[in-house]
């Protein structure tokens, strides 16, 4: 996804009244890829099903902000703990 994608979401998300436009679908997916999960994983990790998910990516319905914020703050977590457990290896190392 382009940065100014990302950017212009986390602001709209945390400063401003108005709702954010809703994420298009290859963003869903470059975001979806870029964490190395799969549609069923990102569908569990978020608790929807997969035919959710299949048409969140296929354009047919839309993420609710609301989904795609607490999908990016688990993103968020996941990235966090992949870089505590390279900091542990590199500690040790």
């Amino acid at each position: 996804m382009h940065p100014d994608v990302w950017t212009a979401w986390l602001a709209a998300l945390v400063d401003g009244p108005i709702a954010p436009p809703l994420p298009m679908a290859s963003h869903i997916r470059e975001l979806r890829e870029a964490a190395g999960l799969t549609q069923e994983a990102a569908a569990r990790m978020l608790g929807v099903s997969v035919a959710s998910w299949y048409g969140w990516e296929s354009g047919r319905s839309t993420m609710r902000p609301a989904q795609f914020k607490q999908w990016c703050n688990d993103l968020e977590a996941q990235l966090e703990n992949r870089l505590k457990d390279v900091r542990a290896l590199i500690a040790t190392a």
